[in-house]
């Protein structure tokens, strides 16, 4: 599974989980409305960390590429 793929993943069941939560709210069970509406944060907050890990090494090694071809020595 590439990087993109677990990305998805996290943020479809992400929605699969607020969409869960939303209809608990409608039948009124809050407690367990509460702690999906928590968990759909939780992998919603774990795919954006991954893609911003993701860019951050891609902007490194970039960098790197350029200092090495400019002639400078790391």
């Amino acid at each position: 599974m590439t990087e993109l793929e677990l990305i998805n993943r996290y943020k479809q069941s992400s929605l699969r989980n607020l969409e869960t939560a939303r209809d608990l709210i409608k039948a009124k069970h809050f407690d367990w409305a509460l702690f999906l509406g928590q968990l759909s944060l939780e992998k919603l907050l774990k795919a954006l960390t991954l893609n911003m890990t993701i860019l951050s090494m891609n902007f490194t090694k970039q960098l790197h590429w350029n200092i090495r071809n400019c002639g400078f020595h790391i």
